[in-house]
Order: structure tokens, then sequence, then C-alpha cells
């Protein structure tokens, strides 16, 4: 069996019940809810619920009032939707139910739910790597402003990154056991991340698909438990019978109904929504119905750099430029709206969202078609924007102004970002070294970078890979402290210091695969 990285020989007993893992981790956690209490109370009380803020708030209302997952139209009714999945808009729902009804009662129980992500990050940290990184990663996700700020502004993303963590978890518990239970867990963590966010559909793919199958550089292989205890003392002395087992537990066979097991309870996870949507709407709606709407709007003249952002008279916005919505989206590129397309503006079909839906994603799609010469340089813009790589200092006017995040969280958020990034690269290779998977942090990267690539860059959409970079930098942190710990040992002796579990692991033909 691999080790387990939480037992670390160089760690003695605490001898105080503050040095205990569970009670810094408690700590921590109260820490992260109390923050967040004090942003809402000094801040975020006195934010409008709009745009996506304000169908949360609607739609838990709707669901405390057993109206079902519905929308407010322009003519105030309430019609089925589905342009987002329904994980967070259902846990407003009971909050609602129960009383909490209101925009700041909402964003209290936000809060709370982010302080859960707290705690997860910190025992996915530590099940990644020991004690130290889950408190180390616990710290930088209770503080990370890019967290905290979705938590007090009635934000799905709140949601996303606790399923993210829990993913995390999952991954790396299934990595140390493979074991039909944890199988189990990692399927019910990808599909309730796809119940907050549809794009996390692609982790089944990117995520499970090799984190299951693929065997790890440094995996033990050994006789499962329940078949040595059936085994007679000839038989498990006999090196061909072991070899068997062996092959046979951990084979592709084995794999493969691993890998169905995670499947399968993803399928149980998801069909409710997937069946209510196919039921309900003129045409087939899986996820959601908002793909189209996302496509219209970040797919013009504007957001393809060929020309600049208008303003609410129709004409081009002073101090702008071609580049200045290249990579995002823009007002200016839905057809519908006859004020800044008073002369070719585009209807709304009849029918319900998904037939409007398909109209704007058809729209999208021959813009896109017409202009694919245009279609590397937006792809590259939109990806450098989720990153922050290309104009960081347009995406913070953009997180001030469009999202409303405030300059003070804005800024901190992207300090803390462009730390924590070279710590991430860091604790990436050094899990690399040490023969321990990267598979779930490579999936995630890779999915956000999709979403940014289909949509537009935005750093709320960055949100899960923000989460992994959380624990990345923990891991990062705790290898430059475990090497400053060595070189001094090395020098105050004249001589190299022992190594330790973990950088044993990391050196060829020593301890190779204590951790899978």
């Amino acid at each position: 069996m691999a080790s387990d990285p939480r037992r670390d020989p160089t760690i003695t007993p605490a001898d105080h019940w503050w040095r205990d893992f569970r009670a810094q981790l408690a700590a921590v956690v109260v820490g992260a809810f109390v923050l967040r209490v004090v942003a809402v109370a000094l801040w975020s009380r006195d934010l409008n619920p709009e745009g996506d803020q304000s169908y949360y708030w609607r739609s838990g209302q709707d669901l405390a009032g057993w109206l079902g997952f519905v929308y407010r139209n322009n003519f105030g009714e309430r019609v089925p939707t589905a342009i987002h999945p329904p994980l967070y808009s259902s846990y407003l729902g009971v909050v609602s139910f129960f009383g909490g009804s209101s925009p700041n009662a909402m964003r209290l129980a936000t809060a709370g739910f982010g302080a859960l992500t707290v705690l997860v990050v910190g025992l996915a940290g530590r099940r990644v790597a020991g004690n130290r990184v889950g408190i180390v990663a616990a710290l930088l996700a209770a503080l990370y402003p890019n967290l905290w700020v979705n938590d007090v502004q009635l934000q799905s993303e709140a949601v996303y990154s606790f399923t993210v963590a829990l993913v995390l978890l999952a991954s790396y518990r299934f990595r140390a056991a493979r074991t039909n239970a944890n199988a189990a867990f990692l399927g019910l963590a990808i599909g309730l991340a796809s119940l907050a966010r549809a794009e996390a559909l692609v982790l089944f793919l990117l995520l499970a698909v090799p984190l299951v199958l693929l065997r790890g550089r440094g995996e033990a292989r050994e006789v499962p438990a329940r078949v040595r205890q059936a085994l007679t003392a000839e038989e498990a002395a006999d090196p061909s019978v072991a070899d068997f087992w062996k092959r046979a537990d951990s084979g592709m066979g084995a794999r493969l109904r691993e890998l169905g097991v995670v499947v399968i309870v993803g399928i149980v996870v998801l069909a409710p929504w997937v069946m209510r949507n196919l039921v309900t709407f003129e045409r087939p709606a899986v996820m959601s119905s908002g793909a189209g709407f996302v496509l219209e709007i970040s797919n013009c003249d504007q957001t393809f750099g060929l020309a600049r952002p208008n303003g609410p008279d129709g004409k081009p916005l002073e101090g702008t430029d071609e580049n200045t919505a290249l990579g995002y989206w823009t007002p200016d590129c839905d057809r519908s709206d006859s004020s800044r397309h008073p002369t070719d503006a585009i209807p709304w079909p009849k029918g319900d969202e998904t037939v409007v839906e398909a109209q704007k994603r058809q729209i999208g799609l021959d813009y896109m078609r017409a202009n694919a010469s245009q279609i590397p340089k937006v792809l590259l813009a939109r990806v450098g924007r989720i990153w922050d790589f290309w104009r960081p200092g347009q995406s913070y006017d953009f997180n001030v102004f469009f999202e409303r995040r405030g300059e003070l969280p804005t800024r901190a958020g992207m300090v803390q970002y462009y730390a924590m990034l070279p710590l991430a690269i860091i604790g990436l290779v050094s899990l690399w070294r040490r023969n321990t998977t990267v598979i779930p942090f490579v999936a995630i990267a890779i999915s956000v970078t999709l979403t940014a690539a289909v949509s537009f860059g935005i750093t709320r959409y960055r949100v899960g890979a923000d989460v992994a970079i959380t624990v990345l930098a923990a891991v990062g942190i705790d290898a430059i402290i475990r090497w400053m710990a060595n070189r001094r040992g090395a020098d105050a002796r004249g001589s190299p210091a022992p190594l330790t579990t973990d950088e044993q692991i990391s050196v060829p033909g020593r301890a190779r695969g204590a951790v899978s």
C-alpha cells in the first residue's frame, strides 16, 4: 500500500491541543468565516443584486415557494429555466425556506459555505502532502480575495470552489486507496461540481479517466487485503500466486471497473437534473441552456479586435481602441439590442429559452466561421486574460466595474495570485519529483483554459484553478521550508542532512513508490 503522507516521522506527537492538526484547521476555518462575515457587514451588504446575483437571489426565493427552477422574464412571468446549473440555487432555496430570503441573509449563508471550502482545502492539502501543507493551504484559501469575494456576492463560484476542493480530496483519497468507495466519492465530487458549473463535466474526461486508468510511476503493487486473508500459508508464500493477484487487482480490468463506478455514480448524481431539462423544454438541454448566450456576447467585431466598443448611444467610447474588448465580452455583441443595432437587430424567436439559446448559439458560430482568421488571436487573448498574463490592468478595471468586486479586494486578489503562482509551480514540480500524481491539478488548469477559450477571459471563471493554486502554493512553501531546513542541517554538521520521508521519495532508487 502507498504510505500516507500525513504520517510524517519527523513530526512528534503534539504536546498541546492547539498544536493538533484538527484544532489548527478549525481555527483557520472559524477565521475564514469571520473574515467573510465582516466583508458582508462592511462592504457587500450595500450591493444590489444584479445580473447573475439577482438570478440566484430570486431563484432561491422561488424554490422556497415550491415554484421550481423558474426565471422571471421581462413581462414578470415565471417560466422554466436551466440557464444555470441547479446546485447553488438549491442551496439558497433551503436557506430561503428557513427564513433567509433577503440578499444579505443569503450572503451570510454563502459565507458559511466559503468556510466549508477552506475546511476541505485543508483536508485536501493534508491528503496531498501532510499536515503542514493542509494548514498552509487552508490559510491561503481563507485569505485569498479571489475566493472569498464570491462568497459574499451571491455567485455560484462560491459553491463551485467547494466542489473543486472536494474533487481534489477525492482524487488523492482514491490514489491512496483504490476502493470502490473512493471511486464512488470521486464520481460524486465531479458530479456535484458539474451541478455547480457545467464546464466541470469535462473533468470526467480530463481527470477521472487518466487518474483511474494510468498507473502512477511509483504506485505500489501488493496483494489486496481481502485476498491475503483467503490464501493459505503455502499459497501466500508462492510468488506466482501473489503475482497473479497483484496483476488481477491492479490490471486494466480492475481499473475499468473502478472507472465504471466513477461514471455510474456521476450519472446518478446528474440524472435528476438532466431528465428534468429533457422533458421540460422544446429543445434538448442537458446541463444548462446558457451556452448560446455566452457565444453571442463574446463573438463580434469588438471582442475580435476589429472595432472599438460603443456606448449606449451607439458611438465609440472615448479612450478605447480596437483591442479594448479583445478576448472579453461586450453589450455590442447582443444582436437583439436595438439601441446598439438600430438597423440590423435580430428579435428573439418565439419559444422558450432553449429556442432563444439555439438562435444565439448559431449567431455566435456564424460569426466565428466568417472571421476564422481572427480566432487564434482571440483565443490567445482569452487565455491570457483568464490567467492575467495579458492586459492585467484592464482585467483589474473590468473586475471593479463590471464584476463589482471593489478596488481593494481586486488589488489584493491580484497581488496574492501573482505571489502564489511561482510557489504553485514549485509545488507542482515537488509533487512530480516525489512520484505523487499531478493529474488533478493539471486537469483543473486545462479545464479553466478551455472554458476561457470557448467563452471569454474573466477572473471569476478561473476560480477552480484558484482553489488548486492554494494547495499547490502550500506544497511549494513546504518544499522550500524542507530545503532550507536540510541546508541548515548540512551546514551545521558539515555533511548532508538525513532525508525526510518525502525527500527520499524524490531520489531515484531510494524508497521510490512510497506515495502514489
